[in-house]
């Protein structure tokens, strides 16, 4: 290769980072705004417990703080065997009930507020072990 050849591909390889960068840049700066409504606000990151309640040891009591006539998501997760009976009570229609399977299902329903709290109860029946986490998330 002779010099001239190395000279032009180096400023060919500059000239391609140069315009990668400002491509990169531009591609930032016209970037939509999100709007504030895109995103649900969470209303409890993961349960806020507002009460104390036994319960057997196969069943978990979660209090969710709402607001009344408001519409929320109630996402959940379950990871193990078995399977997952959820009771929620203080919504709008009365008490539902869902049995799920727990094998990392990641679902949601939705529900509107009674009062000013919302009580699960989650049941994993048989004794099955596992994670089960949830979050209620306020929809506009």
């Amino acid at each position: 290769m002779r010099g001239s050849d190395r000279l032009s591909l180096v400023i060919l390889v500059i000239a391609a980072a140069g315009v990668l960068v400002l491509g990169t840049w531009w591609w930032v700066a016209n970037a939509p705004a999100q709007p504030a409504s895109a995103e649900p606000t969470p209303v409890a990151s993961s349960w806020e417990p507002a009460e104390v309640r036994p319960a057997p040891a196969d069943v978990d009591v979660r209090v969710l703080v709402t607001a009344p006539g408001r519409r929320y998501r109630l996402q959940y997760v379950c990871f193990g065997p078995g399977s997952l009976g959820i009771v929620v009570q203080g919504a709008e229609g009365g008490t539902q009930l869902r049995e799920v399977d727990c094998e990392g299902s990641f679902d949601e329903f939705e529900l509107t507020a009674a009062g000013e709290r919302i009580e699960v109860v989650l049941e994993r029946p048989n004794g099955d072990t596992g994670e089960v986490d949830l979050r209620l998330v306020e929809t506009p």
